[in-house]
Parts: structure tokens; C-alpha cells; sequence
């Protein structure tokens, strides 16, 4: 495994809100973090 990827799945319903995302930056651990992933745009 690389620095770049979460440990774990974070498996969701297609339906709910989601509870956490994924935040991936290069050169730092990735993170588990609260709520829905905020937009790119």
C-alpha cells in the first residue's frame, strides 16, 4: 500500500448522505474525514 490511498474502504449507501470521505493529498497521509467530499470546481 501506498501513502496515497486509505487503509480501508468506506463503503456507503447509493441512497444516504454520505458519513465520510476519503481526503488524499500528495506527499501526506491520507485521512478519513467527516460528511460529503467538497466540490473540485
Amino acid at each position: 500500500m501506498t501513502g496515497f490511498e486509505i487503509p480501508t474502504a468506506i463503503l456507503g449507501s447509493a441512497y444516504a448522505e454520505p458519513m465520510e470521505h476519503g481526503w488524499l493529498l500528495p506527499d501526506k497521509p491520507a485521512e478519513r474525514r467527516d460528511g460529503r467530499r467538497p466540490s473540485t470546481r
